[in-house]
């Protein structure tokens, strides 16, 4: 392995040369029983009587050390009733014996100790290697991911070397891109063909030759309970890092919905003059507006910065009231003052005078009388305005109450119905 904290391996390009051993079972069987090797290789810690018996019954009848090594394979894959969960417990002794003699529950972590275990209960130099699968091949390239993580035991024969096998149970019930190597798996019966039956003549053509393991055979051992189907596809998973943005975006969009709202309803007040009024409900408002709809949008504008802001007028406040108190309460200069009187004054003759006369626009007025606002309140208070206004929280709340009332009426009116049916 070759590390390095400052290089970055991005565009970088490398070539692995590698073999795989082929060896027969005839080779594996002929090894020496007394492998030279380093003697760690076969050490064990104190162990529960049960597990070295279960090594040795498992390898029972077994002429050589491969046949053993085969047969502890089956074991894990087959004839144990193993099954794939990444939910287990602990790794000591405690939790090997719950594994092999309980349980039978685990993943690769624990089939491949199990495994190394049993064979060096049994003479076997066996050793765990943490790598990769093959992964998954796509098109003409081959994709290896975090989830082709994987841990398997090798063992190791004189004159062949270290050899994988795959306790772990593959296809979609376990280790979903794991291989069972050849050479581990157990040999064809051998048949003794019968002049009687013409289906044990030669075919020609074929291409599998006699007493080699077909595919078909080698799915069946990769998955034993049929529960593999075809292809293995892969699984495109989202990055994390994009799942988190995600979230964030679509929960800052949740929160700005008021902001939002309350912007629309500010420039379509300001620029036009002529929306109709979208603001509180109150008496001033609803009078102005049958006269003049930009004098009544203004209004209504000021009444939702006033909320917003926490300054809110009170229900029997007059304009020209309303003007006096903003501009002595928080000491406006002259510009804001007469902007402010000048709003006030423009409600109080659209509502009172014979002829209101003239009125000129009043979106520079709102301007400067929002700056001022603005001016006299914290921090917070902007930020909170900014983001979650209260003049826009109340108007939804008004709104879900307003539903809220539907629903009641229309359960009064089922609720009617269904008792006038009964008197009828």
């Amino acid at each position: 392995m070759v590390f390095s904290s400052g290089d970055l391996a991005s565009g970088l390009q490398y070539q692995v040369v590698s073999t795989e051993p082929e060896p027969t079972a005839d080779q594996l069987d002929a090894s020496s029983e007394r492998p030279e090797i380093d003697p760690r290789y076969v050490q064990l810690p104190e162990l529960p009587t049960r597990i070295r018996e279960l090594a040795t019954e498992i390898a029972a009848d077994s002429p050589t050390k491969y046949e053993a090594a085969v047969k502890l394979q089956q074991f894990f894959t087959r004839t144990g009733g193993f099954t794939y969960s990444l939910e287990t417990q602990g790794h000591n002794t405690e939790a090997l014996t719950d594994f092999l003699i309980q349980s039978r529950t685990g993943y690769c972590e624990q089939f491949a100790s199990a495994m190394a275990v049993l064979a060096r209960s049994i003479g076997i130099p066996a050793r765990v290697a943490i790598g990769y699968t093959g992964g998954t091949k796509i098109e003409s390239r081959w994709e290896v991911r975090t989830h082709d993580s994987h841990a398997w035991p090798e063992l190791y024969f004189e004159g062949v070397g270290w050899l994988a096998f795959e306790p772990t149970p593959a296809g979609s019930a376990g280790q979903g891109t794991a291989r069972v190597p050849d050479y581990s798996l157990p040999r064809p019966a051998e048949t003794t063909p019968s002049t009687d039956d013409p289906s044990t003549s030669p075919t020609t053509g074929s291409d599998t030759p006699s007493g080699a393991p077909n595919s078909r055979d080698r799915l069946r051992e990769l998955d034993p309970e049929g529960v593999y189907s075809g292809p293995i596809t892969p699984v495109e998973t989202t990055p994390l890092w994009v799942t988190i943005g995600l979230g964030v975006a679509a929960l800052l969009v949740l929160l700005l919905i008021p902001a939002m709202v309350r912007l629309v309803i500010r420039n379509r007040r300001v620029r036009a003059l002529t929306w109709k009024i979208s603001g509180p409900s109150d008496e001033v408002t609803a009078r102005a507006e049958k006269v003049d709809r930009s004098v009544a949008a203004a209004w209504a504008e000021l009444d939702d910065v006033l909320c917003d802001y926490g300054m809110a007028r009170a229900p029997s406040e007059t304009p020209r009231a309303l003007a006096r108190r903003l501009t002595q309460q928080h000491e406006f200069d002259a510009e804001a003052a007469g902007s402010i009187t000048a709003i006030a004054s423009a409600v109080e003759r659209l509502l009172f005078a014979r002829d209101p006369g003239s009125i000129t626009p009043l979106k520079r007025e709102l301007r400067i009388v929002r700056r001022a606002l603005a001016a006299t309140a914290s921090r917070g208070r902007r930020i909170r305005a900014t983001l979650l206004p209260p003049s826009t929280l109340l108007r939804m709340r008004g709104m879900g109450e307003r539903v809220l009332d539907g629903f009641d009426r229309l359960e009064n009116i089922r609720l009617w119905s269904r008792a006038a049916r009964k008197n009828a």
